[in-house]
């Protein structure tokens, strides 16, 4: 379940990370998503008591394999949805990566993403699956 405070509570963070330049294990789009999971949710994220520490692309790809992929990883913590709205995640087509990114979305038709320098908006065409929180 959400904080009641939920919305402002993420375009804060949204706000803290405009700019946050990317670096593996703290500002990627993996960290993006669990910071948005974490300070919107009751209780925090499903996962907090899982090692999900990395430093490197390698280390983050690891992490993600050893867990069955992106989509096992949310399908274990959440239900899967058709129509995300603000404060959802999900996964992404991004051109900064090869494979789906995770993602917080913004609205029914933007999806605010990690990127090399802070944050980035996309459109939900590059939606590739989406879970409620």
């Amino acid at each position: 379940m959400k904080r009641a405070d939920w919305d402002n509570r993420l375009s804060a963070l949204f706000e803290a990370r405009r700019r946050t330049a990317w670096r593996w294990g703290t500002h990627d789009c993996f960290q993006l998503m669990a910071a948005a999971v974490e300070t919107m949710r009751e209780g925090g994220a499903p996962w907090r008591d899982l090692d999900l520490a990395y430093g490197d692309e390698p280390g983050a790809e690891a992490l993600i394999a050893k867990h069955g992929g992106p989509r096992a990883f949310m399908d274990r913590h959440f239900d899967p949805i058709a129509r995300p709205r603000r404060g959802d995640v999900g996964l992404v087509h991004h051109d900064a990566a090869p494979d789906p990114a995770f993602t917080v979305f913004d609205g029914e038709m933007h999806i605010t993403a990690a990127a090399p320098r802070g944050l980035v908006g996309l459109d939900d065409s590059r939606r590739v699956a989406a879970w409620s929180i």
